[in-house]
């Protein structure tokens, strides 16, 4: 079709076209849905020797995939907040998982003169934490929360609300 008239006879065409979406489709939607409904509200505290290592940020904040000079590049580039999230279900319950990563982690109680082969224990660069939520589904849209764990470095902490099965 070519010509003046012929343009809006395609735009009619078009515009009276019906898509679904596909199956994927239809789960990206309702996962990011569940995600947002759902998503934590995050405070960060950070070390006064260097709070920029302390924000969030994604893992290729350096423009590379690679992590092994993640340590190196913090200071070079600006790191931007970002959380990564994934939702997963069953018949029964949506299962949703909130990720940070930090470039940069250490403990600030080695800053005062822990021994130095502990120092490096606990000084390392690539630290991911996060929440699982378990989430049932009870027929409304976003279900009912029925556990959180949370991770942080060797520490799991759970959550179970006083109305959970």
């Amino acid at each position: 079709m070519t010509g003046g008239g012929d343009s809006n006879v395609r735009a009619a065409y078009l515009d009276s076209l019906s898509v679904t979406p596909s199956p994927a489709q239809q789960w990206a939607a309702r996962s990011r849905e569940l995600a947002h409904h759902w998503a934590p509200y995050l405070l960060q505290d950070t070390d006064g020797s260097d709070p920029t290592a302390d924000y969030l940020s994604t893992v290729d904040f350096d423009g590379a995939w690679p992590t092994i000079d993640n340590w190196e590049n913090q200071p070079r580039y600006p790191l931007i907040g970002a959380a990564y999230y994934a939702v997963a279900e069953t018949a029964t319950h949506w299962l949703l998982t909130y990720t940070n990563y930090h470039p940069r982690d250490w403990s600030e109680w080695c800053n005062w003169g822990c021994l130095p082969w502990l120092y490096h224990v606990d000084r390392h660069e690539n630290d991911m934490e996060g929440v699982l939520l378990v989430v049932s589904r009870d027929g409304s849209a976003e279900g009912k929360l029925e556990a959180a764990v949370t991770v942080a470095h060797n520490n799991f902490y759970t959550y179970v609300p006083s109305e959970s099965n």
